[in-house]
């Protein structure tokens, strides 16, 4: 069984890039690297002189409030540190989109089923669906996994009915080519789509888990290094950093392999992301 953990980072006020990431334990490994991040992220919160209960890693990485009284250089190296354990201990699916071009989108045109139109559904859709591709296909039940994002009760609730009724138009984003072709498929498989994700997905504040907090550390990083492609630093070496911040996540971040192309759902999220972000398809 795994666990996957799911948050984002990104508003219109501040960029136009929004990143979703799911990070991906496996059950063995669980109790293991909770109590790792929860040790690193408990002793980081012990230095700043308030009682912070989220660690919101833009804030963190930026210095605002409390944490400027910790050093730069020391938040880098947290940053760095914790970039070194997911590396270790994880899988990352992740969706970057660009808000300008959500808004700009006709998403009739794609067959897009979500009648909302939200972003975070959007983004919510592509991780899942990567999560069930992954593991459509493993034996024995090993892929069944365990879905936990940050509480956010709307959006929580339209993507639960998406994954318990979810739509033949994911089937390419959600099934490897392959199985989809496959004759050994489990039968009446199309009425249990998403069985890889158990029950429904749980949703719990961020500051109850440290393992969420670490997905929004890993979407920052990302967004971050996608920003930085466009935009100018914000100190001396920032770029420098995320490169290499990124450059440690990438071989554990997963990507769609064999993707049909020519499907809506592909021509979709390509739509929708950055210019400079082409790695997740």
């Amino acid at each position: 069984m795994k666990f996957v953990y799911v948050d984002e980072t990104g508003d219109q006020v501040q960029s136009d890039t929004f990143v979703m990431t799911a990070v991906e334990i496996d059950a063995i490994r669980l109790n293991k690297y909770s109590r790792i991040f929860s040790t690193m992220i408990g002793e980081v919160f012990a230095k700043h002189p308030g009682k912070p209960q989220d660690l919101k890693t833009r804030r963190f990485h930026r210095g605002a409030g409390g944490w400027n009284k910790i050093s730069g250089e020391d938040r880098k190296a947290f940053l760095n540190a914790v970039v070194e354990e997911i590396a270790n201990s994880s899988k990352i699916y992740a969706s970057a989109i660009s808000f300008k071009k959500f808004k700009a989108t006709d998403h009739k045109a794609f067959g897009y089923p979500d009648v909302s139109h939200s972003y975070w559904i959007a983004n919510a859709m592509f991780v899942l669906s990567h999560v069930q591709r992954e593991h459509c296909d493993d034996p024995k039940n090993k892929g069944n996994c365990v879905i936990v994002v940050d509480d956010n009760k709307v959006e929580h609730a339209n993507m639960a009915e998406l994954i318990f009724k979810p739509d033949p138009w994911f089937d390419d984003l959600a099934f490897k080519a392959a199985f989809l072709k496959s004759k050994k498929r489990p039968k009446n498989w199309e009425t249990k789509r998403f069985d890889q994700i158990v029950n429904t997905p749980f949703a719990i504040k961020s500051e109850h888990a440290s393992t969420i907090l670490v997905a929004d550390l890993a979407a920052f990083v990302l967004r971050r290094y996608i920003e930085l492609k466009t935009e100018d630093e914000a100190f001396i070496g920032e770029k420098v950093f995320f490169d290499a911040l990124f450059a440690k996540l990438k071989p554990v971040i997963k990507t769609h392999k064999n993707l049909h192309k020519k499907t809506q759902a592909y021509e979709y999220y390509r739509a929708l992301q950055p210019e400079v972000w082409d790695f997740a398809l």
